[in-house]
């Protein structure tokens, strides 16, 4: 329970929640890893009986269309494709009834969004595309205000709609028009500041990767691991997938994951401004 509320994802079982086998507990976990990946004050909205808060919410909105479309798509996928090239042509037979698929793709989309990282299910195993938009739904993460890791759903928002103005620019020059969040106007400022995180961000996730991979970690592994780091996951793929652990990296490999994960967890203008020398002049 500590672990779901906090999206931490630790678990007594070496097979994470999958150990338990039990749809009943995957219910509990996946509801309250996305409760606890909402932004608090829709938390307090929702106590105080204020659900026309809830519902305008812009973040909250794209982050249940985000999940709904994780959802269906990761388990379309399961049912038709499951992934049988990975192991010997054998399907697998949680995959054989779209209620199955559905069930193991419900909680690994939720549990890899949300950043809490509990595996049902070896999703390395999947499809390509599976493994593909888990990884990528790993940079989105939560929303702001809550305990969920990522670059956060607001920023992903502004970074769109800010790339839309852009588009529409380029065919109405003189067009005026305003970004914004849940029906808000955002600054200049602002934008300017999510662009820079976000560019900052991808930058630290190609040179700590292209880092890894020097201390001879797999390619796949390096990627998957820096970006699972970075966004306070945990599982990632290859010889660090949903069934391994992170033992095979070599120790120098093991000091760049620490820092990624202070880097996710501290936010990355925090940790770098420690070692900027005007940090530390009055």
């Amino acid at each position: 329970a500590f672990a779901t509320v906090s999206t931490g994802g630790f678990s007594t079982k070496n097979q994470s929640i999958a150990a338990f086998d039990s749809l009943f507990i995957e219910i509990v976990a996946t509801s309250f890893a996305f409760i606890s990946a909402c932004n608090f004050v829709l938390h307090y909205q929702f106590v105080t009986g204020r659900f026309k808060g809830i519902t305008g919410n812009s973040e909250f909105r794209f982050f249940v269309g985000l999940l709904c479309c994780a959802i269906c798509f990761i388990s379309l996928a399961l049912f038709f494709f499951d992934g049988s090239a990975y192991h010997g042509g054998v399907k697998d037979a949680k995959y054989e009834s779209l209620q199955g698929a559905l069930r193991y793709a419900a909680f690994q989309a939720v549990s890899i969004a949300t950043t809490t990282g509990f595996c049902n299910a070896d999703f390395d195993r999947w499809p390509h595309f599976c493994r593909f938009f888990l990884v990528l739904i790993m940079f989105i993460g939560g929303c702001a205000g809550s305990t969920a890791g990522g670059m956060k759903v607001a920023r992903v928002m502004l970074l769109f709609k800010s790339s839309a103005r852009e588009l529409v620019h380029l065919l109405r020059p003189r067009a005026i028009m305003h970004v914004k969040l849940s029906g808000k106007p955002v600054s200049e400022e602002i934008l300017t500041n999510t662009l820079g995180f976000v560019v900052l961000y991808m930058m630290l996730f190609g040179v700590l990767s292209i880092i890894l991979t020097i201390f001879g970690t797999e390619p796949i592994t390096a990627f998957s691991s820096v970006a699972s780091m970075m966004n306070s996951i945990g599982p990632a793929l290859a010889d660090a997938g949903a069934s391994k652990t992170y033992s095979g990296i070599a120790y120098p490999g093991k000091w760049i994951l620490i820092f990624c994960m202070l880097l996710g967890r501290l936010e990355i203008y925090a940790v770098i401004l420690i070692f900027l020398p005007i940090t530390w002049k009055k």
